[in-house]
């Protein structure tokens, strides 16, 4: 009996362990002829917002696991990624951009836009569960 209620808690710890999620992240701005472009990788918890900081862009990535039985995922997690673009070119903060895509783990994600001064920024976020 003690060591079944010992097994019980120890699978429930287990259970609470926070799930993570690793962005790879690319970054592309550009205005005129000039480009810039940043990669990099992300590892947060599941459902955690990431911050990206580009030129005159801020964009808040957060993904979350998304269990809907009529998507055919082949054994792949599905994830609901869920994006906020901010232009920051007037020195005040403008949420520009505000989106949700349903995707599968390890299937990038690209976000674009453009903003009064003519410069760009694509974001594509690769997220693997």
């Amino acid at each position: 009996m003690k060591y079944g209620f010992i097994a019980a808690l120890l699978l429930s710890m287990i259970s609470l362990r926070a799930a993570n999620v690793t962005f790879d992240v690319k970054a592309a701005s550009n205005k005129g002829t000039k480009t810039t472009e940043t990669l990099s990788q992300i590892r947060t918890e599941l459902g955690k917002t990431i911050i990206i900081e580009k030129d005159n862009f801020e964009a808040q990535i957060t993904a979350t696991e998304y269990q809907k039985p009529s998507i055919a995922t082949n054994g792949r997690t599905a994830l609901k990624v869920e994006s906020k673009i901010i232009d920051k070119t007037t020195g005040n903060t403008t949420l520009v951009q505000s989106q949700k895509v349903i995707t599968l783990s390890g299937e990038p994600v690209t976000f674009t836009h453009s903003n009064a001064l003519g410069e760009n920024i694509e974001l594509t976020v690769n997220p693997k569960y």
